[in-house]
């Protein structure tokens, strides 16, 4: 099936998003909220949504309160709070018993050190001061790296992430345990998430250091070392334990959504309050159609294909012998800019893109402005990929009426669609791709 959508020329008003203040969640309903994001980016939304919906819209406040509203009373919200809860207690679980090691590994090289003529002050000195000292100065100098170049997690967070990855979807139990656990992953790159392993990593040193301390005292040990002990190996870690604690307890109750991001973006339009109707077109574009893009005269190359929340794995595999280059995604802002950037750094515009697309998603004005970004930037001519229509079908969607919305986003911004099956790939519309391509690189 091949749905060509061609439109007169007429001048379109550049699309605006809706911006909402962000408004505050705990770290519970946070992963709750993400989970939901991940499952329908990857898995469409449910047939039973519109009562999640509907509540969203009733909820006062921004986006964020009626995104965090909705995933709270979709059907499977249920079975993934309970895996939060069961995630959040892995994890505390996981750390009490790492702090609970580094006591003990403290206490027994305190008793090392103790010997009968008297404790071995070396010992002491390098085992319960030294590395102490040296971790803590590895971690400020590391944590300064991180800042200045914008990055993320250190040892401590890929130890956590390998450690969720790996352990997670067999901790958890519900459906979305994938989801959940990664999740779990982003939020250790949060503030919230990155003071809780700052906090986590001071409290097991501490314990390391405290326990040596406690154990000398008890062995009546001269008060020499272990106040050197005390004074430079476990009282920094305690003011820092301290510090980041109360850090990662403020953000843990403040915690904010990124609500640019594409799966967010494409509720925007059915959960904020003034949305329309759920009898009516679940995404209208209330946008006038605009005039098809023209490729740039200095165009050369390939076409490009990007995919917006769908792989261009299954279109390839479908017209093995396409001739086009596969430039990136659009999933996430670092995706999309990523892209932009590459596009803008070509030497000559390529003369045309494919995006492909799946109508399990719901289309709306974030979704036009992202693919009328991308076609803006490479200026070049844009066709969307429409896959899934089988697959909307089988959860009892409207394929026709969701293809309809594709079709105005596609006008909204000067674009073409074609409906592409990859499980039953219609000779027709591959033809049509096919002659697409080859026009395209021939004007």
């Amino acid at each position: 099936m091949v749905g060509w959508d061609k439109t007169s020329p007429a001048s379109e008003p550049a699309p605006t998003l809706l911006t909402c203040s962000a408004m505050a969640l705990n770290f519970h309903e946070w992963l709750l909220t993400e989970s939901v994001r991940l499952h329908e980016q990857q898995h469409g939304r449910r047939r039973d949504d519109e009562t999640a919906n509907a509540v969203a819209r009733s909820t006062h406040g921004a986006m964020t309160d009626q995104l965090a509203a909705r995933a709270s009373t979709l059907p499977l919200a249920s079975g993934t709070a309970a895996d939060v809860r069961r995630l959040q207690l892995g994890a505390a679980g996981a750390v009490s018993l790492v702090i609970i090691g580094a006591a003990f590994a403290g206490m027994l090289v305190a008793r090392s050190s103790l010997q009968p003529e008297g404790i071995d002050t070396q010992t002491a000195e390098l085992a319960l001061v030294g590395l102490p000292t040296l971790a803590l100065l590895g971690w400020l100098a590391a944590t300064t790296v991180r800042r200045l170049r914008g990055l993320n997690g250190g040892l401590a967070g890929a130890v956590a992430r390998i450690a969720l990855e790996s352990l997670g979807p067999r901790w958890l139990r519900g459906d979305l345990a994938a989801d959940v656990t990664r999740a779990g992953v982003y939020l250790l790159r949060t503030r919230g998430g990155q003071a809780c392993l700052a906090a986590a990593v001071h409290a097991t040193w501490l314990a390391y250091t405290g326990a040596a301390v406690a154990a000398l005292l008890s062995a009546g040990s001269g008060l020499a070392p272990t106040t050197q002990i005390a004074l430079y190996a476990a009282l920094p870690r305690l003011l820092l334990m301290l510090g980041y604690t109360a850090v990662a307890g403020y953000h843990s109750q403040r915690m904010t959504l990124d609500v640019t991001l594409p799966g967010y973006l494409q509720l925007r339009d059915r959960v904020h309050a003034g949305s329309v109707p759920a009898n009516q077109s679940e995404a209208p574009m209330a946008t006038l159609p605009r005039a098809p893009r023209q490729a740039d005269e200095t165009a050369s190359g390939p076409v490009g294909v990007f995919a917006a929340e769908r792989t261009a794995d299954d279109l390839q595999a479908a017209v093995p012998d396409l001739d086009a280059a596969v430039l990136g995604s659009v999933d996430t802002r670092s995706e999309r800019r990523a892209l932009a950037s590459a596009l803008r750094e070509r030497p000559h515009p390529p003369p045309g893109l494919l995006a492909t697309c799946s109508v399990l998603r719901t289309p709306d004005t974030g979704t036009a402005q992202i693919l009328g970004d991308m076609a803006e930037t490479a200026g070049a001519p844009l066709i969307l990929v429409l896959h899934d229509r089988l697959a909307l079908l089988e959860r009892g969607g409207d394929p026709d009426a969701r293809i309809a919305d594709w079709h105005r986003l596609a006008d909204s911004i000067g674009a073409d669609c074609v409906v592409f099956d990859h499980h039953q790939p219609d000779p027709a519309a591959i033809a049509s791709i096919r002659q697409w391509t080859h026009d395209a690189e021939a004007s």
